[in-house]
């Protein structure tokens, strides 16, 4: 919705990306929903799509409160491209009941949780540690790409300490068969926020 400067931009960082060998992430809309069912958006969002389809070195974080809306609204359906994330806010555990079950029929290699502004406690247990069978499972850090850090990052995203967590919380990112569904938390783990 902003100047034809700023729809290139983009198309700059996934060149500098590419010529560095190591993608950027970039987060969209921080002050909008791409998924809002609105007339006025709808032109936008189908150029956001191609700018997306355009820049495979740029690992695009698309976050909602509309998760509801994605299937219908998204180009890709079942085969969404590796570079592109999705994820869901939660600020509350009627928000977290009814978008994660929603986020996660999405089939991204990247699912994510923005816990912000939390108005409320959330307890994240049913979806990162479930019972067996119910074909839900795992936390993961933010991406593959980060390897051997991964636990440490998992630690970092969980661990509560013996206090409230008083600092801005990064996202939690979903993925399916990371925990087996036997498995209980680990003691210094702490599922809800």
């Amino acid at each position: 919705m902003l100047s034809d400067t700023n729809w290139r931009q983009p198309l700059k960082w996934n060149r500098e990306a590419q010529e560095a060998g190591v993608p950027l992430r970039v987060f969209t809309a921080s002050m909008g929903d791409v998924f809002e069912d609105h007339p006025q958006v709808t032109t936008a969002r189908e150029r956001f799509w191609e700018l997306i389809e355009q820049t495979p070195w740029l690992r695009w974080q698309l976050l909602t409160k509309r998760p509801e809306n994605v299937t219908a609204m998204a180009p890709w359906k079942d085969a969404w491209p590796d570079h592109v994330w999705i994820g869901t806010s939660v600020e509350d555990q009627r928000r977290a009941d009814e978008r994660i079950p929603l986020l996660l029929q999405i089939n991204a290699r990247v699912r994510f949780l923005s816990c912000e502004p939390l108005l409320g406690p959330v307890d994240l247990r049913r979806w990162l540690f479930p019972q067996q069978g119910n074909g839900v499972s795992g936390l993961v850090a933010l991406d593959d790409e980060v390897g051997e850090q991964r636990c440490e990052q998992r630690n970092d995203i969980c661990c509560a300490g013996d206090g409230p967590i008083a600092h801005r919380l990064p996202s939690v990112a979903l993925d399916a068969g990371v925990v087996p569904s036997d498995a209980s938390p680990p003691p210094q783990w702490s599922p809800a926020m």
